[in-house]
């Protein structure tokens, strides 16, 4: 606080100072109801308590933000907007306007409007009243000091509120904790593939106990804790981490490798997917599906649906931050429904993913790069680069060396990044299309040896 007055000019500090009483009610205004608005995002996600979201939960909740308003807020911006990281300013008026937009508001100036008043309690003290609306906070007094003093009062009395609260609260003992079990085994390979969860979870006291598959919401159940098993089917394959819940704590978790058993071809559509049997898959060299298949698929659809080729496994040795995987792909299928032919690579990690998209040159405007929680939107990006001709093959070499990403098309260097937190451990990949693309072939490999790639696509014995 001494700096921050040393640094502010003396108008500043008059009793009269549109200065300070702007600064004061902006601070106050922009706290209090981005506090309120990050309550009902969680409200609507029904995820575990932000005090246990890591980052893939802030990865999942900016690709959820841009799937609903256009708008590219990255992980690291929203987990300061959450307390994670430390940051002094306030959010700028876009940042404000996108999170309103998630809650259905036009902006975040309509979403303070339909709020209505958030009141702090009124001092006397001074002559300040720490109401907050849509106008702005009046001060008045005759000593800055007595009026800083009467805002550490009412800071004070919010924390003892606070922790009054939490006294009515039983808190998880350690011993409890410790005593909690959950566990999870597989009963095939593959998919569909029924897990089957162990817990025990005498000793907690909560109303409710639930189960989450992973980060989406949807995915979360309620179980009994006089029990001590549980099921739940996992229709597409993948790494999850799957969590047990008292209330909203998150009690443990562990990792969840769903394999696919080699390549498995889906339409992604709700509720369930259309998985393509080996005997609709192409006849030739090419992972793709029949033309007859894929038509007969589609057929009376309103939005044509992702078509993905998944490999997941467990790849001894091969981290995210050290990568080089190379594929060769096209989406040469013409379409009203498919009118950009994207495609889009997805390489799974266990605390990240890479997101490498590719369209028609005159969709790059729509395209979203990611490499962990690095985010390049092409609505203010420059990924002209990635606007290819889908009817031709095109190889696709995406390099990673100690979290710095070099992507080559047909050999030529088309991008270079530098990400900060560590995406994991590989997993494997989706390609993703949108009409019926084809895959030529797919390698992966450390980045960093001079071991031979290992062939994902053509299989050896093909």
């Amino acid at each position: 606080m001494y700096k921050f007055i040393q640094s502010c000019p003396r108008e500043f500090f008059s009793l009269e100072s549109d200065i300070f009483i702007d600064y004061m009610a902006t601070k106050i205004q922009v706290d209090a109801y981005l506090k309120h608005c990050r309550k009902m995002i969680e409200e609507q996600l029904q995820w575990a308590d932000s005090t246990h979201w890591r980052h893939q939960e802030f990865i999942q909740l900016s690709d959820k933000i841009f799937e609903k308003t256009g708008v590219s807020l990255s992980p690291n911006t929203l987990k300061r907007l959450w307390g994670k990281v430390s940051y002094e300013h306030s959010p700028n008026a876009s940042t404000l306007n996108a999170l309103a937009r998630f809650l259905e508001y036009e902006n975040w100036v309509e979403f303070i409007a339909d709020q209505g008043e958030i009141v702090a309690p009124e001092e006397s003290h001074g002559e300040v009243v720490g109401r907050f609306t849509m106008g702005r906070v009046r001060i008045n007094g005759t000593l800055l000091l007595e009026t800083l003093f009467t805002f550490g009062l009412f800071g004070l009395s919010v924390l003892i509120t606070f922790l009054w609260g939490q006294i009515s609260v039983a808190p998880i003992s350690k011993s409890a904790l410790d005593q909690t079990k959950f566990t999870s085994e597989k009963v095939v390979s593959g998919v569909p593939n029924t897990v089957i969860f162990h817990y025990d979870v005498q000793g907690i006291g909560a109303k409710k106990f639930f189960i989450q598959q992973n980060w989406d919401h949807r995915r979360r159940f309620e179980i009994d804790p006089t029990k001590k098993e549980a099921t739940s089917t996992y229709y597409f394959p993948g790494y999850w981490r799957a969590k047990i819940l008292a209330d909203t704590t998150v009690l443990k978790e562990h990792d969840l490798i769903v394999e696919s058993a080699g390549w498995l071809m889906t339409l992604d559509r709700d509720p369930y997917p259309r998985y393509f049997l080996p005997a609709e898959k192409g006849d030739g060299k090419e992972l793709t599906v029949k033309d007859e298949i894929y038509e007969k698929a589609i057929l009376g659809v309103q939005e044509l649906p992702w078509l993905t080729a998944h490999y997941v496994n467990q790849f001894a040795g091969l981290e995210m931050d050290n990568l080089q995987l190379e594929v060769k792909v096209k989406n040469d299928h013409h379409s009203g429904l498919a009118l950009c032919q994207n495609i889009q690579i997805l390489v799974l990690g266990s605390e990240g993913i890479f997101s490498v998209p590719f369209s028609k040159r005159g969709c790059i405007g729509d395209l979203r790069l990611r490499f962990s929680d690095l985010v390049k939107d092409g609505k203010d990006n420059n990924l002209s680069s990635f606007g290819i001709d889908m009817d031709e093959w095109q190889k696709i070499r995406i390099t990673v060396v100690d979290k710095k990403v070099q992507i080559f098309l047909n050999d030529g260097l088309i991008e270079t990044c530098t990400y900060q937190e560590s995406a994991g451990d590989f997993y494997g990949l989706r390609i993703k299309f949108k009409g019926l693309g084809k895959v030529d072939s797919v390698c992966v490999k450390n980045s960093q040896e001079f071991s031979p790639a290992e062939h994902l696509w053509p299989l050896p014995f093909q």
